[in-house]
């Protein structure tokens, strides 16, 4: 709620850097293969492609991540399925979170990015949530100048896919940069009233 607060108030920082999309999210997936076994869900990573470079913040992308294979889990069947896997199309590059779980309405599926919305009715929700956990991803994929999409299909699962530009960050930041950066920031909250 604090992360959608300062999204919102434009205090949420990126830090973005050069790093291998496609070791990334592998490590992440693999992270909590352990988790998704305790839960009965197959968990599959699978890429097309080796390797990767391009500019993201590392933090963000686990943040947005974790977000929709946490949401593929809670919202699947037992002996279900999570496919992560990585794509390029043209100058983007596609993480694909896919579910054979429960999936969405299609009346929901045009707000299912929106604070505090819920695709459940609350007096039949099987998980808790407040609801903000994917306007927060799709912030911080904007962030990033990609953009997000949802198919479901009621009864047989969602795919999310975060698409990423491919491009590469030329300037390096330096310690003076960051102080400016941060000053600016100090700024904006003193004079935010």
């Amino acid at each position: 709620l604090i992360d959608s607060t300062k999204l919102e108030a434009g205090f949420f920082n990126i830090n973005i850097k050069n790093h291998d999309i496609v070791s990334c999210v592998e490590d992440i997936t693999m992270s909590i293969l352990e988790y998704v076994k305790v839960k009965g869900i197959n968990l599959i990573f699978d890429t097309e492609i080796e390797e990767l470079i391009i500019s993201f913040d590392k933090v963000k992308l686990e943040r947005v991540l974790l977000n929709l294979i946490s949401n593929a889990i809670k919202f699947n069947h037992k002996d279900g399925t999570v496919i992560v896997s990585i794509i390029v199309e043209g100058d983007f590059v596609g993480i694909s979170v896919k579910d054979t779980g429960i999936g969405i309405k299609e009346k929901d599926l045009e707000n299912i990015f929106n604070e505090f919305y819920n695709v459940e009715d609350r007096l039949v929700k099987s998980c808790e949530g407040l609801g903000i956990g994917l306007k927060l991803t799709k912030h911080l994929v904007e962030m990033h100048k990609g953009f997000i999409s949802v198919k479901s299909s009621l009864g047989k699962g969602s795919e999310f896919v975060v698409r990423l530009p491919k491009t590469i960050e030329e300037r390096v930041n330096n310690v003076l940069d960051k102080i400016y950066y941060n000053r600016l920031e100090k700024i904006k909250i003193e004079f935010s009233d």
